[in-house]
């Protein structure tokens, strides 16, 4: 596996395989392959897939039949008989237009497959980072760069690439299978010299391309560092206003644009090389005709025709045969392409086969069908084991019971719902929990999704959750949102909600969306600190009165009162109190203190 930066920077250290065209690489280029065509329901796509292998092979076909009339045309030119020549000539025009049109349809068969293929393999992919919750952990361990950039951008060019080779492969083999009869029956010589050339310029393109295959990922990874630094502008766009940090910014974004060009600077200068191997290869070909067929036509051994077709065949079997010479540099211009997409379908199939990234005790976490919240005994660390957070904490709470959560900045407040949710799984002990769908998470900052003010509503539940305008606008007026429909222009208005929206309405929103789905556990991390302390009161209301139980991360004591205990986390230990209805203490704690 590549060793990476932090996500959207270049990688430091790239593995030295990646580069390289061998079993490995086949490897992991089958391992992409394989799901789409042997899928089930794929016989759409083979179809289209034969159907351009048929239409190569028509045209290759056409192909002979161009080789054979241009000679017999070029004669009755030379011996000047018209009534043999036009039909000839017309013939020649057809078969020319027949070319044309098997072409035509090899390209849209080819376009329609490949269409097929990205948005087939771009859902695969979607799917998988969205499943398991991947796009978190890959988030955590930073085990690959931009996946976001390998999706949406790499998926298309490495299906184009592989699917346009099985038919330009065809369409080679049967042109060189017929100009090969063909240049036989007129000069054996010119097919050895032309078939020796071919060869030489295979062997040259491998040798002389082969080191392009690093640039071109160089390229590929600084294109997509790029990219994350624009985008970083724009969803930090308001924080960097405040800062007036647009010189920083500048600063960095120019530098990965200096690296983008620098990288490409060294392929356009290696690309010198290559043009010099092209001209010189061009230079060769040109001379074999006269080496092979201008002494034999000059000594009488063949027509003007003849040599023309000889030379016609060979210029066919070249450009035929050119595909594999071709392909070399088109394979190393994918690679990075197909290296990158392997990477992430193989990040994706780790993450779905559950294995973790190293050897570390973990926490066992279960859901239930009841609603009661079980620690036993949990340990937690942070996900690369750098601190020890939370250690030997163990409580209880029963369906409709409510826990704040306070302590120190950094002592684990925050990791701890991480960790009842599933995404920190670094530690030791057992948690229960309720079952996933009856329970949900708010934040201090709420996600706001695209899509209209319904969805912010109801938002994660909303293909389950069916309620009117009216209904809708309620549950805004109970959480003191009352003209935010109106002002918006409707339950149906799409805005960019994430800023247009204060801090503080988005929170309002996420204990909208309490009322609107109606969860049994509730989760809220610092979920009001934006709000005052009469809304903050008022919110707190409205989700007492939901019977739910709710764990909150909060600083403010007021909030005592909506809670039955108190969890509190320090650095030496913890402590569990009671609370009565007013939020003082209802008795003695239980307090522990870590092992460190």
């Amino acid at each position: 596996m590549t060793t990476f930066a932090p996500s959207g920077a270049a990688p430091d250290t790239p593995d030295p395989s990646n580069f390289k065209l061998d079993l490995r690489f086949a490897r992991r280029l089958w391992a992409v392959l394989r799901p789409y065509w042997l899928r089930r329901g794929a016989w759409p796509s083979w179809l289209l897939a034969g159907a351009g292998i048929a239409l190569s092979v028509a045209f290759g076909v056409a192909g002979g039949f161009v080789t054979t009339t241009t000679a017999a045309l070029t004669n009755a030119l030379v011996a000047r008989d018209a009534a043999a020549y036009w039909p000839l000539f017309m013939g020649l025009l057809g078969l020319n237009f027949l070319r044309q049109l098997l072409s035509t349809l090899q390209i849209l068969a080819s376009q329609s497959l490949t269409l097929h293929w990205r948005g087939w393999l771009t859902t695969r992919l979607i799917d998988q980072y969205l499943s398991r919750r991947t796009y978190y952990e890959i988030s955590l361990t930073q085990a690959i760069d931009n996946p976001d950039q390998r999706i949406q951008e790499q998926v298309e060019p490495f299906c184009e690439a592989v699917s346009r080779f099985p038919r330009e492969l065809t369409h080679a083999s049967i042109d060189v299978v017929v100009q090969v009869a063909i240049l036989a029956s007129i000069s054996r010589a010119m097919l050895a010299a032309t078939l020796a050339y071919v060869g030489f310029q295979i062997v040259l393109n491998y040798y002389v391309y082969r080191p392009l295959i690093w640039k071109q990922w160089d390229v590929t990874v600084a294109e997509a560092d790029l990219r994350y630094g624009l985008l970083h502008v724009r969803d930090h766009a308001e924080t960097i206003a405040f800062y007036q940090g647009e010189g920083a910014e500048r600063t960095q974004l120019v530098d990965r644009l200096r690296r983008v060009l620098a990288r490409k600077l060294r392929i356009v200068r290696y690309q010198l090389v290559t043009a010099g191997a092209s001209e010189v290869s061009a230079i060769i070909w040109h001379a074999l005709p006269a080496l092979c067929l201008a002494p034999v036509f000059f000594a009488g051994g063949m027509d003007y025709g003849t040599m023309t077709a000889g030379i016609a065949a060979a210029a066919m079997i070249v450009g035929s045969l050119s595909v594999i010479s071709r392909f070399i540099p088109s394979l190393v211009e994918a690679a990075p392409t197909v290296v990158r997409i392997a990477e992430i379908q193989e990040a994706f199939d780790a993450q779905a086969a559950a294995l973790p990234a190293d050897d570390a005790p973990r926490i066992t976490l279960r859901h239930g069908d009841g609603d009661r919240i079980v620690l036993r005994d949990v340990a937690i660390e942070t996900p690369a084991g750098e601190r020890h957070l939370v250690d030997g904490l163990s409580l209880s709470l029963r369906a409709g019971e409510r826990l704040l959560i306070v302590g120190l900045t950094g002592t684990g407040k925050s990791s701890l719902l991480r960790a009842m949710a599933g995404l920190w799984t670094r530690g030791r002990g057992t948690i229960e929990m309720p079952d996933p769908a009856a329970m949900m998470f708010l934040p201090q900052r709420p996600y706001m999704p695209l899509g209209d003010l319904r969805m912010q509503i109801t938002y994660p539940r909303q293909a389950s959750v069916s309620l009117s305008d009216a209904e809708l606008q309620a549950i805004l007026e109970r959480v003191r949102l009352p003209d935010l429909a109106e002002q918006s222009g409707g339950f149906s208005a799409r805005r960019d909600w994430g800023r247009i929206l204060s801090l503080g309405e988005q929170q309002r929103i996420a204990f909208a969306r309490i009322l609107a789905t109606a969860p049994r556990t509730v989760f809220l991390d610092e979920a009001t600190s934006a709000l005052d302390p009469e809304t903050e009161q008022i919110l707190y209301d409205q989700l007492r009165r939901t019977g739910s139980t709710f764990i909150s991360v909060a600083h403010r004591p007021s909030l005592r009162a909506h809670h039955d205990k108190v969890l509190r986390l320090s650095p030496t230990g913890w402590t569990v109190e009671a609370l009565d209805g007013e939020g003082r203490s209802a008795g003695d704690g239980r307090h522990e203190r870590i092992a460190r």
